[in-house]
């Protein structure tokens, strides 16, 4: 992750990896997505985090059939219109 965000320029922002899903497991954001063949997985979502406290969540909506990977509500532009 610091690679990418070095490439990409990210400054200010704390990039924090969570590759045994633990966060995500401790935040009810695990999800199981083994019928595409990717296991458990995080759900896509945000947080605004200050000194420690958790402002504000974005979290993306239920997969449904229609739309099984929603984006939207933790995007970067959505994110930055809420702060």
């Amino acid at each position: 992750m610091n690679a990418w965000a070095d490439y990409i320029g990210i400054n200010n922002v704390k990039l924090i990896p969570d590759g045994n899903g633990e966060l995500a497991a401790s935040c009810g954001m695990l999800i199981d997505m083994s019928v595409v063949g990717f296991g458990k997985r995080s759900r896509r979502f945000a947080m605004v985090v200050n000194d420690g406290v958790v402002e504000k969540t974005f979290v993306e909506p239920e997969s449904t059939e229609d739309n099984p990977d929603p984006y939207g509500e933790s995007s970067p532009e959505n994110i930055l219109k809420n702060l």
